[in-house]
C-alpha cells in the first residue's frame, strides 16, 4: 500500500516484525527511513533469546526476508532482501525496497478515511474536531495540539459527537466512548466506539459508508 505521494504506507518509528532466512525466531524492529524504490532502513532488530553472533551470520546480502507491520488497523506485510547491517554510529539494518506489499484486515468493520468537521462533548468541554474515519462500529477524531493540551481524557470515558454532514447534529449527536487515543506533536487521535450502533440515529452514517465502500 502507498500513500498520496506513491510512497510506502508506513510512519517513521513503526514497529515491525522481521523474519529473516534462517533464523527460527520473529524479532522485533522499527522504522527508521526509505528512499522510494531503493531500499528501506530499520533498526536492527531486538534479540530475545537469540545469540547475536548468530543473527549476524544471517545478515549477508540477498538473504530473504519478511516485514509485517500495522497501519489503519490492518497489518500490511511484504517480502525484501537484506543488502547490508551496519553498527556505527548506529545499529541499522538496510533492505531491498518491496515491489508489493499485501494486507490482511484484522478490523471487525471496514475503516472509511474521512474529513468531516465536527463537535464533541468531552464531559463539559466542547472542542470543534475532524472526523478522519468511519466506520460501522465507530470513528476516529483528529484534535489539535492547543485542544490536546487542555483536554483530560481516558479510556471509556464518554463522547458525544455531532456532525451535520452526517445528519447529527445538536438534537441527535452519536453517542460514543474513548478506546484509543495517541499524541504527538501535532496533536491527538483518538479512536470513538459507537454505544449504540444499532440506534436509529446511525442509519445515515452506516448509509454513507454503504455507499463510499463501491468506489473504494
Amino acid at each position: 500500500m502507498e500513500d498520496q505521494n506513491g510512497s510506502l504506507a508506513i510512519d517513521l518509528g513503526a514497529k515491525l516484525l522481521l523474519e529473516i532466512q534462517g533464523v527460527n525466531a520473529k524479532l522485533n524492529s522499527s522504522f527508521v527511513g526509505l528512499v522510494k524504490n531503493k531500499f528501506l532502513i530499520t533498526q536492527m532488530p531486538v534479540l530475545v533469546d537469540f545469540e547475536k553472533e548468530q543473527l549476524l551470520q544471517h545478515l549477508y546480502p540477498e538473504n530473504k526476508t519478511t516485514v509485517r507491520y500495522l497501519n489503519m488497523g490492518t497489518v500490511l506485510g511484504f517480502q525484501s532482501q537484506i543488502i547490508k547491517y551496519i553498527m556505527v554510529p548506529f545499529p541499522m539494518l538496510f533492505l531491498t525496497y518491496p515491489r508489493k506489499v499485501e494486507s490482511l484486515n484484522l478490523r471487525k468493520h471496514r475503516r472509511i478515511r474521512c474529513v468531516f468537521p465536527a463537535v464533541a462533548n468531552f464531559d463539559s468541554k466542547q472542542l470543534e474536531v475532524i472526523i478522519v474515519d468511519l466506520s460501522d462500529g465507530g470513528c476516529g477524531l483528529f484534535l489539535r495540539s492547543d485542544q490536546k493540551d487542555t483536554l483530560k481524557v481516558d479510556y471509556d470515558d464518554i463522547v458525544k459527537v455531532q456532525c451535520p454532514a452526517l445528519g447529527h447534529g445538536p438534537d441527535n449527536p452519536m453517542d460514543c466512548v474513548v478506546k484509543r487515543f495517541i499524541g504527538s506533536g501535532k496533536g491527538m487521535e483518538l479512536g470513538l466506539k459507537f454505544s449504540d450502533k444499532e440506534s436509529e440515529t446511525l442509519k445515515q452514517v452506516r448509509n454513507f459508508i454503504g455507499q463510499v465502500s463501491n468506489y473504494v
